[in-house]
């Protein structure tokens, strides 16, 4: 076997190892930034680059966090996770601890919000007090007191989950109440994709209501 030869077998196996490390280390990194910035759970974070110096422009193929429990103000993720394709941010400013996009690509959003937190949000809220929440496929009842007119009354309802017009925020919008006999207690915000302070714009595409929790879908539009 040539020197020739025997130097390009080492150069290859030196990308190979370089293409299989790089991407990791840079991932270990994401996840432990994100961390320090929220306070949560340490998430996983996976990253595609083919070549690994594509990273060196800032580039990447697909990025994936999974996170679980991730607090955004009084309402808490029980689980998260974000798919971004095709995208590329500026390294310079990386480097000084900002992100910057310069590509934006396609971003999926996929969260879970179970009934507990759900009704320690609305209690945080200030609207409710002591709540009880029950959530399953065909809607979500909301147990409790209301603030009305500045008392708190006795309230049992129950109601569908809609997307905003602008497609920006989930909406509990009551279709029945027991309890009161006062006028019908006006649709109540529970989550805006805004809070997730992603670095690109995001519209909810779905709501699909489950046993015991919802989960969300949010695209780049």
């Amino acid at each position: 076997m040539s020197r020739m030869v025997q130097v390009m077998i080492v150069l290859l196996l030196a990308v190979v190892g370089l293409q299989w490390y790089i991407p990791r280390w840079v991932a270990n990194q994401a996840a432990t930034q994100i961390t320090d910035l929220d306070h949560g759970q340490r998430p996983i974070v996976t990253i595609t680059a083919i070549p690994f110096w594509y990273l060196l422009s800032g580039g990447f193929q697909d990025v994936y966090v999974n996170a679980k429990n991730v607090p955004l103000g009084p309402l808490t993720i029980a689980d998260a996770t974000v798919n971004w394709q095709n995208g590329a941010v500026g390294v310079n400013a990386l480097l000084q601890h900002r992100l910057v996009i310069t590509r934006p690509g396609h971003m999926t959003v996929m969260i879970t919000v179970d009934q507990v937190a759900l009704a320690h949000f609305l209690a945080q809220e200030g609207k409710f007090q002591n709540p009880t929440v029950h959530i399953d496929p065909e809607g979500i009842s909301i147990g409790g007191r209301v603030l009305l007119g500045g008392v708190y009354i006795p309230l049992d309802t129950r109601g569908t989950v809609v997307v905003s017009s602008d497609k920006k925020s989930l909406i509990f919008h009551p279709t029945s109440i027991d309890g009161i006999h006062l006028p019908m207690v006006t649709d109540i915000e529970i989550f805006n994709v805004n809070s997730l302070k992603l670095p690109v714009e995001l519209e909810i595409q779905s709501v699909t209501l489950k046993q015991g929790s919802m989960e969300v879908k949010a695209t780049t539009p």
